[in-house]
């Protein structure tokens, strides 16, 4: 039997064609959530270009669309590519802020289903990606987000060791990446408990 997905990210969550214009996309059945749609699931694509982790004042907003959404079964979180690529932020900060996220925006709504924090894939080399200093931080991610994930009592998962494949950008998934992501997050979503 299928589940309700919700899936909150950034532009490898909306599905972003790496060399398209910045609205571009992947088909449906390209994408990673379209994949999962396919396997019978209802599949919520709350996916955004450029989205970082939210602040404050943003919260309303998100609590609105996600309270329109539930009841659900399964929320997936990932999000902090953009935080360390475009806003510089270091990978603790960036921790913080999701875990002040994820309690006041998303865990009051979503009491009877799991949370799935998942850390994102590390920066690469490539054309968006500026120097090593933002690859090194991105590699941080995954042990700040299992150390706040292991808090706040909620399922982590580490993108990072999947073998996604991403484009010369070094930032977004391949189509091959995006059906590697759909096979590891298939294991995820069929787990009963953390």
């Amino acid at each position: 039997m299928g589940k309700k997905i919700i899936c909150i990210g950034d532009s490898n969550t909306y599905g972003y064609k790496p060399g398209s214009s910045f609205g571009g996309r992947y088909p449906e059945g390209v994408r990673w959530t379209g994949l999962l749609a396919r396997d019978g699931h209802e599949v919520v694509n709350l996916g955004a270009n450029g989205m970082a982790v939210p602040e404050r004042e943003s919260f309303g907003m998100i609590r609105n669309r996600l309270s329109g959404e539930m009841p659900a079964d399964v929320i997936l979180a990932m999000l902090g590519t953009n935080d360390v690529l475009l806003n510089g932020a270091a990978a603790k900060d960036t921790a913080e802020r999701m875990a002040v996220f994820l309690s006041e925006a998303v865990l009051p709504l979503h009491k009877e289903g799991r949370v799935v924090l998942i850390s994102p894939l590390s920066l690469n080399e490539g054309t968006w990606v500026q120097g090593p200093a933002q690859i090194a931080e991105s590699r941080l991610l995954g042990a700040e987000y299992k150390k706040i994930a292991a808090a706040m009592k909620i399922s982590f998962a580490d993108a990072d060791g999947w073998g996604v494949e991403t484009a010369s950008d070094g930032v977004h998934f391949t189509a091959e990446g995006h059906r590697t992501f759909a096979e590891h997050i298939r294991k995820i979503v069929a787990e009963e408990t953390l």
